[in-house]
């Protein structure tokens, strides 16, 4: 089993993510860089980290039925995720993404434990 990096307490963390929820590529158009620009009080761009307070805030201001067409091919959904750490990774497959935390490179470290122990015990099924 491998080493967690959960808080001491194992509390839940509840946050919020920018994520791109149509194939085609995470982006932003003008308008609403012009209003994290001015909650940020300077320039922007589409670097800007995924859970930041002000594109969140400036993305919900803008958005429609949850979802914003932030440009051609990009539809913006603020996701929020539940985990026992605030750290996450984006991953993108053809545009569409999604989040993944801490718990779910766990898993994935333990699956491969698994896999490489039936390996040597093939007759143990996992």
């Amino acid at each position: 089993m491998t080493k967690s990096i959960h808080p001491e307490n194992n509390k839940k963390v509840t946050f919020e993510v920018v994520i791109n929820t149509c194939h085609g590529g995470f982006g932003m158009d003008q308008a609403l860089l012009d209003n994290i620009k001015e909650r940020k009080g300077h320039e922007v761009d589409e670097g800007i980290r995924r859970d930041d307070p002000d594109f969140i805030a400036a993305l919900r201001e803008m958005q429609t039925d949850k979802h914003y067409r932030g440009a051609p091919y990009a539809e913006l959904y603020i996701l929020t995720v539940t985990s026992v750490s605030p750290l996450f990774v984006i991953r993108e497959y053809d545009g569409f993404e999604s989040v993944e935390t801490i718990e779910d490179f766990e898993r994935e470290a333990e699956l491969s434990q698994a896999k490489e122990f039936g390996k040597i015990f093939p007759q143990l099924y996992i």
